[in-house]
């Protein structure tokens, strides 16, 4: 109801205006007023406004406008082929301000992802409406680059040996694989152009080194501990030295991978069985 009030406001205030114009100004009457193209530039008017001051996506602010839309041409104020007009003005109007402000927020050091979530919902509200709009479909992307990045600086990159008897999966390759993928969004154009500033992104690719680090000993912990709860399912001294050969097949593999105290700590273990 907002636009309305608003737009019959300014229909009353410019029609005293010239009704004064034209009683100071002698014999000659004022130009005719036509109510339609007053009611349609006002509107518009005002939709623009309202969205010129928006530092967020509004869900009631675009609701509202909508909805104003949609009573001046169920009043009959406007046609329905205006009443499609504002409907897009409106929506020009709201993806305009939704590409400045998630923009603006993409570039800030200090990211905040609940104003993202919110513009995203935006982005999701609008692209029913315009689909295929650049300005939308250049957020998009940019959200997908941030999504990706997010969910991996909040990875802890560790990776589970799961030992079957004789073989593992090897921390070798996963290192090489994740720092590969931290490469990749270091060197992605939207990421780049877009989001290198925000700090979280930032400093958690850079911690991708000392997070693998971590989650390297991690797995060669949880790799002996699975060696050797394996091995300890056999409590026959008959069932033990069938596996015997088996566990110096896994001590040596062991040993010349990973080395260090685990190991020897295996190579007792193994001494032991």
């Amino acid at each position: 109801m907002k636009i309305l009030r608003l737009v019959l406001l300014a229909i009353g205030v410019l029609a005293l205006v010239l009704g004064a114009m034209w009683l100071s100004g002698g014999t000659t009457p004022p130009p005719p007023v036509n109510p339609q193209k007053t009611i349609l530039a006002e509107t518009s008017k005002t939709i623009h406004a309202g969205w010129a001051e928006a530092e967020t996506w509004s869900q009631k602010l675009f609701a509202e406008q909508q909805s104003d839309i949609g009573q001046m041409q169920g009043a009959g104020r406007i046609s329905p082929t205006e009443a499609d007009y504002l409907m897009a003005q409106s929506n020009n109007a709201a993806a305009d301000a939704l590409h400045r402000v998630l923009l603006a927020e993409f570039h800030r050091s200090d990211c905040r992802p609940a104003v993202v979530k919110d513009g995203m919902a935006g982005v999701d509200t609008l692209w029913r409406r315009l689909p295929g709009d650049a300005r939308l479909q250049e957020l998009r992307q940019i959200y997908d680059v941030y999504v990706k990045v997010a969910r991996f600086v909040a990875s802890s990159h560790r990776l589970s040996p799961a030992f079957n008897g004789h073989s593992w999966k090897s921390f070798g390759p996963h290192r090489s694989r994740v720092l590969a993928e931290a490469d990749s969004y270091r060197n992605n154009a939207i990421y780049r152009r877009h989001l290198s500033k925000i700090i979280t992104l930032r400093d958690g690719l850079a911690a991708t080194n000392t997070r693998l680090s971590e989650a390297q000993q991690q797995h060669h912990k949880a790799l002996y501990d699975q060696i050797v709860r394996h091995f300890n399912r056999f409590t026959t001294d008959q069932a033990r030295l069938s596996q015997r050969h088996l566990l110096a097949d896994v001590f040596h593999r062991f040993s010349s991978e990973i080395g260090g105290q685990l190991a020897s700590s295996l190579g007792s273990y193994y001494a032991r069985y």
